[in-house]
């Protein structure tokens, strides 16, 4: 017995080493899944960020696009304003 009592005092130290390194490893797989947790919630934030600017986006873009035509259509009416002046002065000096 005493000739395996070494034996037996390493084995106990190798399976204490084995216990402490899976409780350190298992402490770490529990830091990455909240780490992995923590990112798949900022990235779904930032889709949803994504999702609203470019909503965003589409209503300016349509706004824009109004009022540029809204601004031709008024530059439309002025410039036929001004030919319809200009065809009542013609009309008045040929009736003269």
């Amino acid at each position: 017995m005493n000739t395996s009592e070494p034996t037996v005092s390493g084995i106990k130290q190798k399976i204490n080493a084995l216990a402490l390194q899976r409780k350190e490893l298992a402490d770490r797989v529990a830091s990455l899944e909240n780490e992995i947790s923590k990112l798949e919630s900022a990235a779904r934030e930032q889709r949803e960020e994504m999702d609203s600017m470019a909503e965003k986006s589409k209503v300016l873009t349509m706004a824009k696009t109004l009022k540029s035509s809204d601004q031709l259509a008024t530059g439309s009416k002025q410039k036929i304003n001004e030919l319809v002046r200009e065809i009542d002065r013609c009309i008045a000096l040929l009736n003269k």
